[in-house]
């Protein structure tokens, strides 16, 4: 599952619940998440000092674990959970830019074979600014227009410098690649093609519907994505209707080892 959970305001404990309510009516093996964030302390045998609100009814309690070996000192932004199946869930610290953590990586093992996984929150458009939102009697002022144009150009800079880094580390892999989480890109964008350029959309592959992820209320566009390598079979793909913890929707995938005989029964859940 991959499943982008903004921090919208509210009651915390409802936010949580609301997070482990969607989590559990689907039972994934992995959990890739943007935006909550875990906090480690420093020194050695880093522990969590802090966990979103989105997370603590997640952690430990549900059956899902954070990775082995968390770095120190660190603020995940992108956390990556797991439930019993997957072996050896272990964190990479990515060499990024100053600013927005856009990715993070972990490799995992899986019925014996080691995997890499990226969860990704590709930079939006508009940043913090909305302009739809402060339109009002605005659409003929020039002065109201000249920063959101501003704001398009950096923004949309910024995600394709994110793609060009994922796409040099995703080739550099020796072992089989899953790329999930939020594009804010639709497939008809460079940023999608140029980050699933030989890899295979899951939803494209062997989805369910239309696939909108975006947003939650009226999902008119498919933002969100899983891609995978050859060495993964897609063996289902659907978009959860359940969304009260977020204005996304989360994206559920199947998947098994391509050279796995055997029915659907094998296949595991992303």
């Amino acid at each position: 599952m991959t499943f982008n959970i903004p921090h919208v305001g509210g009651d915390p404990a409802e936010l949580s619940g609301a997070t482990a309510r969607a989590v559990r009516a689907e039972r994934p093996h992995l959990l890739a998440l943007q935006e909550p964030h875990v906090v480690t302390g420093r020194g050695s045998g880093a522990t969590v000092r802090r966990v979103s609100p989105q997370l603590r009814r997640l952690v430990g309690a549900s059956g899902y674990e954070l990775p082995n070996d968390l770095p120190p000192g660190s603020r995940l932004q992108q956390p990556v959970l797991a439930r019993a199946g997957v072996d050896d869930l272990v964190p990479d610290r990515l060499e990024r830019p100053p600013g927005h953590p856009f990715a993070s990586r972990v490799s995992f093992r899986w019925r014996g074979r080691r995997a890499v996984l990226y969860n990704v929150h590709l930079h939006t458009t508009v940043g913090g600014h909305k302009p739809w939102k402060h339109l009002g009697g605005q659409l003929f002022d020039p002065e109201f227009w000249a920063p959101v144009l501003r704001t398009y150009r950096t923004g949309a800079r910024r995600r394709a410098q994110q793609a060009r880094r994922l796409r040099r580390m995703i080739e550099q892999e020796s072992d089989p690649v899953i790329v999930v989480g939020d594009f804010n890109s639709t497939r008809h964008h460079w940023v999608y093609r140029h980050i699933a350029r030989g890899l295979h959309d899951a939803h494209r592959t062997a989805g369910r519907g239309f696939g909108g992820t975006f947003p939650a209320d009226w999902p008119l566009v498919r933002i969100d994505h899983v891609l995978v390598g050859d060495a993964w079979e897609v063996v289902g793909a659907h978009v959860s209707p359940d969304h009260a913890a977020s204005d996304h929707r989360p994206v559920l995938t199947q998947l098994r080892w391509s050279d796995e005989a055997g029915g659907e029964e094998r296949a595991h859940r992303r």
